[in-house]
């Protein structure tokens, strides 16, 4: 992702590895013109899918892969009606949910489904969090851990993405919704990561073994 003071563009690229360590670059990937950024991608019932950030089509878009991961469409309009910024998908309990913020950073949206491809439902006590803009913002994929889930959000209460940080969803049903803060994951650095932090996106690969993708943010 490219940002001067007026503007920004992205585009989409993949690397791959054996083991984790080594990676190499292969090419840049664009879905469509919507594309932004955060491409979050999930696997469901054999085929991969992506719901990236498509906020100037203030949607929130639904793309499957045809020829993972070079090639992929538009499967399904899920969401409109906002600029929604980094949507959080993830399954529980036989339900699908979608976190999202908007463009301002202060409020986190909470909607679900029966199915994958809706129709979706905003949640009564959507905005979950109100001009906020600590907490708002997603930051990555929604995780198990110790028998709980753990969403990850964005500080922006300085600027975009300062860290990350972790707050465990202690109830979640289509009517009920609270959460606790958990503990801060990542904060800024120097170098590559001296402006702030924005995803954490982890995976378990075994017994108390786990392996993350973070992106970082500095200035030129």
């Amino acid at each position: 992702e490219v940002r001067n003071k007026d503007s920004y563009f992205t585009e989409l690229a993949y690397a791959t590895s054996i083991l984790g360590l080594d990676w190499k670059y292969q090419k840049v990937i664009q879905p469509d013109s919507h594309f932004q950024s955060y491409p979050y991608i999930f696997l469901w019932q054999g085929d991969f899918y992506m719901v990236p950030e498509c906020n100037k089509t203030k949607s929130i878009r639904l793309y499957k892969a045809t020829n993972f991961p070079e090639k992929w469409v538009l499967e399904k309009v899920l969401i409109t009606g906002k600029d929604y910024v980094d949507p959080t998908i993830f399954r529980h309990d036989e339900k699908w949910w979608i976190f999202a913020s908007t463009a301002k950073n202060s409020e986190l949206y909470l909607f679900y489904s029966d199915d994958l491809k809706g129709p979706w439902k905003e949640h009564p006590l959507s905005p979950i969090v109100k001009g906020d803009k600590y907490m708002a913002r997603p930051a990555g994929r929604v995780i198990e851990y110790n028998g709980n889930l753990h969403r990850f959000a964005q500080d922006c209460s300085q600027h975009y993405g300062e860290k990350v940080l972790a707050f465990k969803i202690n109830k979640l049903t289509t009517t009920e919704y609270q959460e606790e803060f958990f503990g801060s994951v990542l904060d800024k650095g120097t170098g590559w990561n001296s402006y702030g932090m924005h995803t954490f996106d982890a995976h378990e690969i075994g017994k108390d073994l786990w392996i993350a993708a973070v992106d970082g943010q500095r200035r030129l």
